[in-house]
């Protein structure tokens, strides 16, 4: 049983190793975002604004086949939040109008995936 690398820039670093015929384990680190709207009832301000964050995870996620189809998740870790704005709906990201600094905080999902492609 060997690590794989995983590298797909900027989304992710990972380093990958399978356990089992049912099951892997991965260590590194993943790039993303979220984002929502924010409706605004306020005279003088836009109706909708947009807020966005930018973070990196960083941990460890335990992947288990348990049908031919089904697998289950489970990942945990640390998020470091790289941005948070609020700008204007539609307008771009370095005219906002808000932006916060979060501290690094920990992180826990479990889920499960269906892949009716399979053979």
């Amino acid at each position: 049983m060997q690590w794989e690398f995983d590298f797909i820039m900027p989304q992710r670093l990972l380093l990958k190793r399978i356990l089992s015929q049912k099951s892997r384990v991965s260590i590194g680190s993943e790039f993303g975002g979220n984002g929502f709207y924010v409706n605004v009832d306020q005279p003088n301000y836009p109706k909708v604004f947009e807020y966005s964050q930018l973070a990196i995870n960083s941990g460890l996620t335990y992947e288990r086949k348990i049908t031919k189809m089904v697998y289950a998740t489970i990942k945990g870790g640390v998020t470091n939040f790289v941005s948070n704005r609020l700008t204007e709906k539609g307008k771009d990201t370095q005219d906002y109008i808000y932006k916060n600094s979060q501290k690094m905080t920990g992180y826990f999902m479990v889920g499960f995936s269906f892949n009716p492609f399979v053979n």
